[in-house]
């Protein structure tokens, strides 16, 4: 597993704190083994599969992921979710840097 788990005995303070890795840190796990992507599209597809990062790498090595995810452009850094132009809802893959900070400022 990319994150590990805990070792058998590894203390009660482990045992106490049954907290997973945050999504950042699955984000990073994941770019550390395949660099080049995009935080917004790493986390759509962690999103679309369970949030299992070892599953993610190895779909993107062996470049087997779902058609749905296969199109989405792989250097997005953000998602951006809203009315689509027809008044539907619309999700679009934002390949800018400066997407995460924009957002924070809304």
């Amino acid at each position: 597993a990319l994150l590990g788990g805990r070792a058998p005995g590894a203390g009660a303070a482990a045992a106490a704190t049954p907290r997973g890795p945050s999504v950042d840190e699955k984000v990073q796990a994941v770019k550390a083994v395949v660099p080049g992507l995009g935080d917004g599209f790493v986390r759509t597809c962690l999103d679309a599969l369970g949030g299992d990062v070892d599953e993610l790498v190895g779909r993107l090595l062996e470049d087997r992921l779902p058609p749905r995810l296969a199109l989405l452009d792989r250097r997005a850094e953000g998602v951006w979710r809203g009315k689509a132009d027809d008044g539907g809802d619309g999700v679009r893959m934002v390949a800018d840097e400066g997407f995460r900070e924009r957002e924070k400022q809304r």
